[in-house]
C-alpha cells in the first residue's frame, strides 16, 4: 500500500514549538486541527493541546502529559525527545508544510470517493460531477489565508478601489444604455442581475444589445442561449448591425445582392467579438455552472443566461423548480467573481389590469410579479423590467417607445429609463 503524503519532521517541529513558545498556541489552534497531523501520536498530543485551550488551562509539558496520558502513556518521554526541535524563525514554515500535506491527503481521499461516486452513479451525471467539482474548489490549504479581514485591511482595499475608479483604472461593464450605466456604474463584481418581462417585450433583444456592446468594447462575455439556437443568434446580430430583417436573411435564394456587402461587413466586425456562445438546450444548473467556469477560465467577464424557464430543475411543480434553480444560480456570481445576467418571464398579473381602458402604463410590470420565479426578487442585486406598451395599446404614439425600469438596485437608485425600440432591427437604443 502506498504511503500517504506527510512530513514527520515538520509535525515534530510544530509540537516542539508549542512547548518552547506557549504564546503562539492560540494562533496554532486556530490554524491547525488534530486531523492535519499524519502521525497518530501527534494527533493525540495536539488534541490534548486543543482541549487545554478550550478549558482555558495553561499549555506546557506537564499539562499536556497529564491530559493525554491515558491515550499515550509514553507521552512524557516522547515530548522530551522532540522538545528542542523548533527554532522560532521556522515555525510558520513547518506549519505550512503540515497543512499542505494534510490538504494532499484530503485531495487523495476526495479522489477516491469521487471515483466511487462516479462508478455508482445512478442519477444525473452532471449533478454528481458538479458536486465533485464544488468539493475540490472548496478544498484548500487552511492557514494560508485567514478566514476574516480586519476593518483596517478592508478600508485599505476600499480606498484602493475608490482610487482606481477615480483614476479610471476600474470600471463596471457598461451596457451601452447611458442612463442605465450612469445609475449602476455598469455591472460589476459578483452581481446577480435579472432582466424580466412578459413574452414579446424584448428581453432577449436587450441582452443581445448588451452583448453586442461588450463585443464593441472588446469585453469577453459568455452567452447561454437555451431557447434560440446559434443560427438565430447570429441572424439577430446581423440584423442588429445591418437593419436587414431575419426573414430577408433567410428567404429562399438567400439575401439580395444589394444586401450582401452590408452582411459581409457586419459579419467581419462580429467575427472579432470575444463572445462565447453555448446554444445547448435543456441544461441543468450544474451543467451551466460547469460550462460557465470554462468560459470564465477563457476570459469571460460577464455571462448572460437566456432564460430561467428553459433551465432543467428539480421540483414537484414549476414554482418549486424555479426556486431551486434560482437558489443554485444566485450564489454562482460570488464563486466566479463576475456578473451573471439571468433573463426571466414574469406572471400574467399585468395583463389583467385596466379592462377596456388601456393606457400606456396600464400593463406596466412591477417587481412583485416575479413571485412565480422562485426567489428572484430577494436574491437579485439588480432587477430590470422591460416594457413596451405598444404590445397592448397598438397606439401609434407608443410604437417605438420602450421603458426599462431599474425596479431593484441593491445599494443604488431605482428609476424608469426611456428607450427607443426598432422593430425592424429588433433592437433597443438610447433616445435622441
Amino acid at each position: 500500500m502506498t504511503t500517504l503524503p506527510h512530513n514527520l519532521e515538520a509535525e515534530k517541529t510544530v509540537i516542539s514549538a508549542i512547548l518552547q513558545y506557549p504564546e503562539i498556541v492560540p494562533e496554532l489552534v486556530d490554524m491547525i486541527e488534530p486531523g492535519d497531523f499524519y502521525n497518530p501520536k501527534h494527533r493525540i498530543i495536539f488534541q490534548g493541546v486543543c482541549d487545554l485551550v478550550a478549558r482555558k488551562e495553561p499549555v506546557d509539558f506537564a499539562t499536556i502529559a497529564d491530559t493525554v496520558d491515558v491515550q499515550f502513556p509514553a507521552v512524557g518521554s516522547y515530548l522530551s525527545e522532540i522538545a528542542d526541535k523548533a527554532p522560532t524563525s521556522q515555525v510558520q514554515n513547518h506549519v505550512r508544510l503540515v497543512l499542505e500535506h494534510s490538504a494532499l491527503r484530503q485531495a487523495i481521499s476526495l479522489c477516491q470517493k469521487s471515483m466511487s461516486d462516479l462508478h455508482n452513479c445512478s442519477g444525473n451525471v452532471a449533478d454528481v460531477i458538479d458536486e465533485i467539482q464544488t468539493k475540490f474548489l472548496q478544498l484548500g490549504v487552511r492557514g494560508t489565508k485567514q478566514q476574516y479581514e480586519t476593518m483596517r485591511e478592508l478600508m485599505h482595499q476600499t480606498i484602493d478601489r475608490y482610487r482606481s475608479l477615480r483614476e479610471g483604472k476600474e470600471r463596471g461593464i457598461k451596457t451601452g444604455f447611458f442612463l442605465l450605466d450612469q445609475a449602476t456604474g455598469g455591472f460589476r463584481g459578483s452581481q446577480f442581475i435579472v432582466i424580466a418581462g412578459r413574452p414579446g417585450m424584448g428581453k432577449s433583444s436587450l441582452a443581445l444589445n448588451m452583448a453586442d456592446y461588450c463585443g464593441q468594447c472588446a469585453i469577453p462575455c459568455g452567452i447561454f442561449s437555451l431557447e434560440m439556437d446559434k443560427e438565430e443568434w447570429n441572424d439577430r446580430l446581423i440584423t442588429l448591425k445591418t437593419g436587414i430583417s431575419t426573414s430577408r436573411l433567410n428567404k429562399d435564394g438567400g439575401a439580395d445582392a444589394r444586401d450582401w456587402q452590408s452582411i459581409m461587413n457586419a459579419a467581419s466586425v462580429i467575427a472579432e467579438y470575444p463572445i462565447m456562445l453555448d446554444d445547448n438546450g435543456g441544461l441543468t444548473v450544474a451543467e451551466i455552472k460547469r460550462r460557465a467556469r470554462l468560459m470564465v477560465k477563457n476570459g469571460a467577464r460577464i455571462i448572460f443566461i437566456d432564460q430561467l424557464s428553459k433551465i432543467r430543475g428539480k421540483g414537484k411543480d414549476r414554482f418549486e423548480k424555479a426556486a431551486n434553480v434560482v437558489n443554485e444560480l444566485s450564489t454562482f456570481p460570488k464563486e466566479v467573481r463576475i456578473p451573471i445576467v439571468l433573463l426571466a418571464q414574469i406572471n400574467r398579473e399585468a395583463e389583467k389590469r385596466g379592462g377596456q381602458n388601456v393606457t400606456r402604463w396600464t400593463h406596466k410590470p412591477t417587481v412583485s410579479m416575479l413571485k412565480d420565479t422562485g426567489t428572484l426578487e430577494e436574491d437579485a442585486d439588480i432587477v430590470l423590467l422591460v416594457y413596451r406598451p405598444y404590445v397592448y395599446t397598438k397606439a401609434r404614439e407608443d410604437d417605438g417607445f420602450a421603458n426599462l425600469e431599474i425596479a431593484k438596485h441593491r445599494g443604488g437608485p431605482t428609476l424608469d429609463i426611456e428607450l427607443k425600440w426598432d422593430g425592424r432591427r429588433m433592437a433597443f437604443s438610447n433616445p435622441d
